[in-house]
């Protein structure tokens, strides 16, 4: 369980880096139409997911993303979305 948690934060700094190279990739001009807005791999990790949440207690304050057998919950990053 401890191994899975370290190796989903270590894959979600892996994607936070990525982003970071291509934000610097851009040119200045290129920034100034840069708009919010999330990648299409987020947008399908929380279209796949059962119920997203805007934060991480609120997605384990819900009594469906608890494994009743074992007691671990569901909820994972999904970018700007915590979401079983």
């Amino acid at each position: 369980m401890e191994s899975r948690i370290i190796d989903i934060s270590l894959n979600e700094t892996h994607q936070n880096q990525n982003i970071m190279k291509n934000l610097r990739k851009l040119s200045r001009e290129n920034l100034k139409s840069v708009k919010g807005g999330i990648s299409q791999e987020c947008a399908a990790a929380q279209a796949a997911a059962t119920k997203c949440y805007s934060t991480l207690a609120q997605c384990q304050a819900d009594p469906n993303s608890v494994d009743p057998d074992f007691g671990f919950s569901y909820c994972r990053q999904h970018c700007n979305k915590a979401c079983y």
